[in-house]
């Protein structure tokens, strides 16, 4: 234990110096071989210099901004937007990882640093070091799939930096289209189970992920408060954001599909608009176009619909 204060000490008194002097490389190497040596022993000390280091504009090439986040409240609705981006990326020789979710990119960081198990409030006081952790060891992009909601802390921490991520793409969906295919679905379920997760009574709505070993919280919220963190106007302008209505993306993709590009061009990926690439996307990935009109709702579970989800639905063109 002597011997770990010590360093720690020594580890401290470096980074302040180096802080001081403005000696990037030297900070990166620091970081690095902290990580490398005793992860749980220098956690809180790293994060401690990350926060400082992203207060700082001088210090931003320190970073390497290369996380694209695909988020929505109800995860299959982004698989193909998901695909695309990863296809596109790659068909203008872009070096990408394959798309997958946030909480499959946090067990594999547990394996690394020889952690188990992430609660939501962990996931909350920890990421931005995880998403350092994540994001350090090349540029190349990679591709997130989040349904948690976007979240600021007391001391003005949020869900990201925008020195880790260059964009993110929000798809929304009809919450009463969700709601059908709930039913549709799960039609021995009981009513409460087809609700849970859209109403604002649900306001700790937390998924728990699995893997071999570890189990990882992230905080979904319901869908008004999903919906509302990630598109409003501050965020979206501040981490390269773009809403899409699901709607949209499945009655002309070729047109969104387009607009995605543009906002991947904006965000700074040298990346060609290409119709005949999008063109070849939707021919091999062809969207199913699901109805879900022959579901029924009753007039009580509408009344419920409409209390809890009419205002932000009215905000996309929603009626419920």
């Amino acid at each position: 234990m002597l011997i770990k204060n010590i360093k720690l000490k020594y580890y401290d008194n470096l980074l302040d110096k180096l802080l001081q002097a403005g000696d990037i490389q030297e900070i990166k190497e620091v970081l690095e071989n902290i990580v490398k040596s005793d992860f749980s022993s220098y956690q809180n000390l790293i994060l401690k210099y990350i926060f400082v280091l992203l207060e700082k504009d001088k210090f931003k090439e320190i970073f390497k901004q290369n996380l694209i986040w695909i988020n929505t409240f109800n995860k299959p609705d982004s698989d193909f937007l998901s695909k695309f981006v990863f296809y596109i990326i790659n068909k203008n020789q872009i070096s990408c990882t394959e798309p997958n979710s946030y909480p499959f990119f946090l067990n594999d960081l547990l394996k690394q640093i020889k952690k188990t198990n992430l609660s939501f409030q962990e996931t909350v006081d920890f990421a931005y070091l995880y998403q350092f952790l994540i994001t350090r060891h090349s540029n190349e992009i990679k591709i997130i799939n989040s349904s948690g909601a976007f979240f600021e802390t007391s001391q003005k921490r949020y869900f990201t930096h925008y020195n880790f991520t260059k964009a993110f793409f929000y798809v929304v969906r009809n919450p009463l289209s969700i709601f059908k295919e709930r039913k549709m679905t799960n039609d021995d379920s009981d009513v409460n189970e087809n609700f849970f997760g859209l109403l604002s009574a649900d306001t700790n709505y937390i998924k728990t992920h699995s893997f071999d070993k570890n189990t990882i919280e992230e905080n979904t919220q319901n869908w008004p408060i999903n919906v509302s963190s990630w598109a409003g106007p501050n965020v979206t302008s501040t981490f390269r954001g773009f809403i899409i209505r699901y709607e949209d993306l499945i009655s002309d993709p070729r047109q969104i599909l387009a607009e995605v590009i543009g906002h991947l061009v904006q965000s700074g990926l040298k990346i060609n608009l290409n119709y005949q690439d999008i063109d070849d996307f939707i021919r091999d990935n062809p969207l199913e176009k699901k109805s879900f009109d022959d579901v029924e709702v009753s007039n009580k579970e509408l009344k419920l619909l409409r209390r809890d989800l009419g205002d932000i639905s009215k905000k996309f063109g929603y009626e419920i």
